[in-house]
């Protein structure tokens, strides 16, 4: 499902879309233009630490999806 969400994002022109999930896609699903993030949703911590690189203080996140 997360691959759909990911499909329809750059359909519509977002350009700057980023994916965290506990395992990297298999190299037939990569997306160019997708900055692709390994980690579990549990640990809290890493996964603040990934959403302050991909936005960082004074940056605008517009969305964030979870499925």
């Amino acid at each position: 499902m997360g691959s759909h969400v990911v499909e329809a994002l750059l359909a519509r022109g977002e350009k700057n879309v980023s994916v965290y999930d506990i395992v990297m896609p298999l190299e037939g699903d990569v997306e160019d233009g997708v900055t692709y993030h390994v980690g579990d949703v549990l640990d809290e911590t890493h996964l603040f630490e990934v959403m302050k690189k991909v936005c960082p203080a004074g940056a605008t996140c517009d969305k964030c999806f979870r499925n």
